[in-house]
């Protein structure tokens, strides 16, 4: 969160967190990998239901649901 969100630098959120530049550059690679998991988790789980949301519309703008 310090780095995407309070657009802090590698630096300085490794001096806030008292760990290496190194530590925070895999605990943001970590946690933007868990990160996209629990999207696609999300997305695939709700694909039928807006495909269902899109009967009897037209098939190309239902394909700009996905």
């Amino acid at each position: 969160m310090l780095r995407d969100i309070e657009q802090l630098s590698t630096g300085q959120c490794a001096e806030a967190l008292g760990i290496s530049e190194q530590a925070v550059k895999v605990r943001l690679h970590r946690a933007r990998l868990r990160m996209r998991e629990e999207l696609a988790r999300v997305l695939r789980r709700n694909w039928f239901e807006r495909l269902l949301s899109s009967k009897g519309k037209k098939p190309w703008l239902a394909a700009k649901l996905f």
